[in-house]
């Protein structure tokens, strides 16, 4: 029993291990676990064998990340470890312990019985954590762009405005659709998303162009935000010149229609004076309307 035992808890820990420090700690262990449990030295060539299938199982696992689309593939290896194990165990001491076929059946019985019971509860596991994970990136981001929504910016956004007080320096652009509103009543809101669409896919190719690392948010509307973290204003400026550009040659298809669109960006950075994030917000969002009362399609810096 000892066995059947340690074969169900290293097969069901490799399911959920996470690093691969785990992955060995818990190899040894079973190692360990199994000479002790058997008294021979036999069990160390089971022991490697078992270990090797293991790891191509715990790849899978980690890095192909095949087993979490697919759950119920958690029971191919283990089905098949269970019989191999104990089919070596009965040809190579099964004379020594006296073990029958039967026996030998009835182990490997319990073993499989144990296992599908262990991978059933993986599979439901599976199931509530797919659930939870998309209620908590419903709750994160916007449905329509893909940025993240107004609650994870009032949460991130004072988590970067501390950092940039204590450590580094952070710059914040607030973004406007010009016109936005005409754009809707001339062509219907379903547009209104196509343009929506459009201005996130065009802002976030442009950003994997330039190579920058910053956080997207729909603040409101038509309306967006970015945080620069660590970064310079002047920097920042060059970044925002480039999505204006990108923007501006943009076209939006919808039907047979050929929609452009500009943005009016309001642009600051962190100061001594900036007490509380809402400060910096304030300022950029002050920055922007001055860029829409000069005409719009323009960037405005303080």
């Amino acid at each position: 029993m000892l066995i059947n035992l340690n074969l169900l808890v290293i097969n069901y820990s490799v399911i959920i291990l996470e690093s691969k420090f785990s992955f060995i700690l818990l190899t040894i262990t079973n190692g360990i676990v199994l000479i002790i449990s058997t008294g021979i030295m036999v069990s160390l060539g089971i022991w490697a064998a078992f270990a090797a299938v293991m790891a191509l199982f715990y790849v899978q696992h980690l890095r192909i990340r095949q087993f979490d689309k697919h759950p119920f593939l958690y029971v191919i290896f283990p089905t098949l470890i269970g019989p191999i194990v104990w089919w070596g165990f009965m040809v190579q001491v099964g004379r020594v312990y006296k073990l029958s076929w039967f026996q030998t059946g009835t182990m490997m019985g319990s073993y499989a019985v144990a296992m599908i019971v262990a991978v059933l509860y993986t599979v439901y596991v599976h199931h509530v954590r797919q659930i939870d994970s998309k209620f908590a990136k419903e709750a994160k981001y916007d449905g329509l762009t893909g940025f993240k929504n107004w609650n994870a910016f009032r949460v991130e956004f004072e988590t970067y405005f501390r950092r940039a007080r204590e450590h580094t320096g952070l710059s914040i652009a607030t973004i406007d659709i010009d016109k936005f509103k005409a754009i809707n009543d001339q062509y219907g809101h379903l547009a209104g998303n196509r343009a929506l669409i459009s201005f996130a896919n065009c802002i976030v190719q442009t950003q994997k162009q330039q190579g920058i690392a910053c956080e997207n948010y729909r603040t409101g509307g038509e309306e967006f935000t970015v945080i620069f973290p660590g970064m310079a204003v002047d920097q920042a400026q060059r970044y925002c010149d480039d999505w204006q550009n990108a923007i501006r040659q943009m076209t939006v298809h919808y039907g047979k229609e050929q929609i452009k669109m500009t943005i009016s960006v309001g642009l600051t950075e962190v100061k001594s004076t900036d007490r509380t994030a809402t400060h910096i917000f304030q300022r950029a969002d002050q920055n922007l309307y001055q860029s829409k009362r000069q005409g719009r399609d323009r960037l405005t810096v303080g």
